[in-house]
């Protein structure tokens, strides 16, 4: 019997301590992982999962989809919880970035509420643009094209003494698909399917009218063509109503802007400091590299009703916008800046301060998810990207194997002629277009005084199209050869004729090393990051509970 109850007490601890080491029930549904302990609910999955598009999704089940969601969802967990016990928000990084964040931010739902919002098109003004746009008729055209604008001029002045059109296209046309038909096209075209300066020339005109001679690129070379206009059909507003609107919404955008700057000017009175943008302007041109070093940043650049802006504040601005020291040499670019750029985005801050636009809770949603972000790049750039290095071997071995990351965009060489009135650029396109030199028009008539000693000659890049917006924009649709304009600038009426286009591969120079240790670089942090968020899964453990993430898949 003693054996018996002994044999009965043995088992029934040993039943005992089997159950204190068996978890004593399973997660609840509403958990899908644990990280550190710490559960990972199905609510915050949802909320991730919605803002992944479904072309983002990787697996070949809806599970496994949902399983990398969820691999994905804690790594952003273990890497939040890294970065909140090591401190990332004291990094300058962090600082520098999440306040750059919240200006951009409250500065774009200014000019939503006090631009954008306030923009209004009535159907009168759509109508009126449809008519003065062209956009009202589709033309059908004969068109004679030769290789010489000597060869055209002379068709022309033939045309002018009752010579027939379709008889000259027969004869001289180069493009022979149309003239075997005399000239004609074969079909109606609406202005908007035309290259801009094909329209801008024949829209204007009346049945039976022939332009001057268009330049147009015809097998990578240019080419000269009449056309005539042989027919008209109209063409209903819905068929470029999209267009008009767009175009009408820029124009309005452009209107309500430089009326709230001027508004608001009146309000803060922002004033130029004329003796510190001299001494900016003398340093500027005095340094070398791209960095602007200041012998007195504490110094005011300009003032307003409310304070003062020093030189340094005006250099950091600059720097956010991408443009170094070669960008702040030229008087009249700095002053733009400070006047259409700089100030109104200062005066543009003080009403937001006043208008408590930083209380708003979409601002601050919006500005909260943006931490998480930047919390994550400030934590991969403390941890892995800093101690990432190249060697000059694997720099150049990158630079020989990968040529079109070193070919930059195209430099567009244009010469100008920048004139105060529309009529004048009118007529100097007219001249342009009939072989005058560029670059003498340039010295007598445009008032564009900083390009006068390179005979009106501007280099377009996308470095400097922030001075040259509406002239670069044209500019890259147009082949060499052909002119641009008149269109409308901040200083005047700008007509020129594209003169060159380069696009080469760099040589392997100290700039090009310096990307290619670039790219190396960002390879192996790629590398080394994918490594270290692994690693925090050894810091912090996680569990994964599959059937919960199965049910939740099912549903």
């Amino acid at each position: 019997m003693t054996i018996r109850r002994s044999a009965l007490l043995i088992a029934v601890c040993f039943f005992i301590s089997f159950q204190g080491c068996t978890p004593s029930s399973s997660p609840p549904a509403t958990t899908l992982a644990t990280i550190d302990g710490q559960p990972l609910s199905v609510e915050a999955f949802r909320a991730f999962s919605e803002k992944i598009p479904q072309g983002m999704r990787k697996g070949e089940t809806p599970f496994a989809q949902d399983l990398n969601l969820l691999q994905s969802l804690i790594d952003k967990e273990l890497l939040l919880r890294e970065a909140q016990a090591t401190g990332v928000e004291e990094d300058s990084w962090f600082q520098e970035r999440m306040s750059a964040q919240e200006r951009n931010r409250l500065l774009e739902l200014f000019r939503k509420g006090e631009i954008n919002r306030k923009i209004v098109i009535g159907d009168e003004e759509v109508e009126a643009h449809y008519r003065k746009t062209g956009r009202d008729r589709s033309l059908r055209f004969n068109v004679i094209m030769v290789k010489t604008r000597e060869e055209a001029e002379k068709l022309s002045a033939e045309l002018k003494s009752g010579a027939n059109f379709n008889q000259l296209a027969l004869q001289h046309s180069v493009d022979r698909e149309s003239g075997q038909r005399g000239g004609d096209t074969g079909e109606y075209r609406a202005m908007d399917d035309l290259t801009p300066n094909i329209a801008e020339a024949i829209f204007h005109l009346e049945v039976d009218e022939v332009t001057p001679p268009v330049t147009v690129p015809y097998k990578n070379t240019p080419h000269f063509c009449l056309f005539k206009v042989i027919d008209e059909r109209p063409l209903p507003l819905a068929s470029s109503e999209e267009v008009i609107l767009k175009e009408l919404t820029m124009q309005k955008r452009v209107e309500r802007t430089e009326f709230l700057i001027d508004s608001l000017t009146t309000v803060y009175h922002p004033q130029i400091h004329q003796e510190a943008l001299a001494e900016l302007l003398q340093q500027c041109r005095a340094g070398t590299g791209s960095e602007v070093v200041l012998e007195a940043p504490e110094k005011t650049i300009f003032t307003d009703s409310e304070g003062s802006t020093s030189l340094g504040e005006f250099i950091e601005t600059a720097r956010r916008l991408h443009i170094d020291r070669s960008g702040l040499v030229d008087s009249a670019q700095v002053v733009y800046l400070l006047e259409r750029i700089f100030i109104p985005e200062h005066i543009f801050l003080l009403e937001i301060e006043k208008s408590g636009l930083g209380k708003d809770p979409q601002f601050l949603e919006g500005l909260a998810r943006k931490r998480q972000e930047l919390l994550l790049s400030a934590l991969r750039q403390r941890e892995v990207d800093r101690h990432v290095e190249a060697t000059p071997e694997e720099a150049r071995t990158f630079y020989d194997d990968h040529p079109g990351k070193f070919t930059p965009a195209p430099t567009t060489v244009i010469v100008e002629i920048l004139v105060d009135s529309d009529s004048l650029a009118t007529q100097l396109k007219q001249r342009l277009l009939q072989s005058e030199f560029p670059e003498e028009l340039s010295l007598e008539y445009s008032i564009r005084q900083e390009a006068r000693h390179h005979a009106g000659r501007i280099p377009l890049t996308v470095y400097n199209q922030i001075f040259f917006k509406e002239i670069y924009e044209l500019a890259q649709g147009l082949e060499i050869g052909e002119i641009g304009g008149p269109v409308r600038t901040r200083r005047g009426y700008s007509v020129f004729k594209v003169v060159d286009r380069q696009q080469e591969l760099s040589p392997y120079d100290e700039e090009s090393q310096r990307r290619a240790f670039a790219y190396v670089k960002i390879d192996k942090a790629r590398k080394g990051y994918v490594d270290y968020v692994r690693s925090l899964r050894q810091k912090f453990p996680v569990e994964i509970f599959e059937d919960n993430l199965r049910q939740l898949t099912q549903k």
